[in-house]
């Protein structure tokens, strides 16, 4: 959350957010609460303008669940 505060506060209205991980441990539902509880405390509203994971050339494995591994979140600005 110490990264996205201030990336809210510069992100314009309307404007898009991007948030990455490739630790495995790390998963989408905990990106979306963590950027949630930070626009809160921020008083910005976001929309979840899409999901991303592991691009073609990153293929990940049904037996190997570690394989999947890369996840982006693009947030937009919801101004009310």
């Amino acid at each position: 959350m110490d990264l996205l505060r201030p990336a809210l506060r510069l992100l314009d209205v309307e404007g898009c957010l991007w948030l990455s991980s490739c630790a495995y441990y790390l998963g989408v539902d905990e990106l979306l609460e963590v950027t949630r509880r930070a626009a809160a405390d921020e008083g910005r509203r976001l929309r979840v303008h899409a999901i991303h994971y592991n691009p073609p050339d990153h293929p990940w494995s049904l037996h190997v669940p570690e394989s999947l591994y890369l996840k982006t979140v693009i947030f937009q600005d919801d101004p009310l």
